[in-house]
């Protein structure tokens, strides 16, 4: 599969470090599968590394700690409950604070309302991302509106 990656890469002439390949919490922990080789040599080329649907698995911190990785995506779940229990703001704050004292970035996903964004500001959240500022688009969709 890297082979084909770096051979597309190559034949579309794209910048590696404009790419970021995400890969969700459980297949990241799982220690079965040799994750962590691939995810070096995908940050060898320039790719950034992310680890999708955070919070929703089994993470270990040593297995985190061990990754190759650049982002911390906090799952949709979360952002949908930020003010459905004060047990749920601590654990968006502990993600977003475990994110930002291992350097990484951290993304949070699926925020619908403005208040759900204000929080994570305030918090000091990289990215945010939702239907608050726009609905997927197709291609064709995206050209037509920007």
């Amino acid at each position: 599969m890297l082979i084909k990656m770096k051979q597309a890469i190559l034949n579309n002439k794209i910048d590696p470090r404009l790419l970021e390949i995400e890969v969700t919490e459980s297949i990241a922990m799982n220690v079965n599968v040799d994750v962590s080789s691939r995810l070096i040599e995908m940050k060898k080329i320039g790719m950034s590394v992310a680890i999708d649907d955070f919070g929703t698995g089994y993470s270990s911190l040593s297995r985190l700690h061990e990754l190759p990785i650049d982002v911390l995506k906090i799952d949709k779940k979360f952002v949908d409950d930020i003010f459905g229990s004060e047990k749920n703001r601590a654990v968006i704050n502990s993600i977003i604070d475990l994110a930002k004292n291992l350097n990484l970035k951290i993304v949070a996903e699926g925020a619908e309302i403005k208040e759900q964004v204000d929080f994570l500001k305030a918090k000091q959240c990289d990215y945010i991302q939702g239907y608050y500022y726009y609905k997927p688009l197709t291609a064709k969709e995206l050209n037509e509106h920007f």
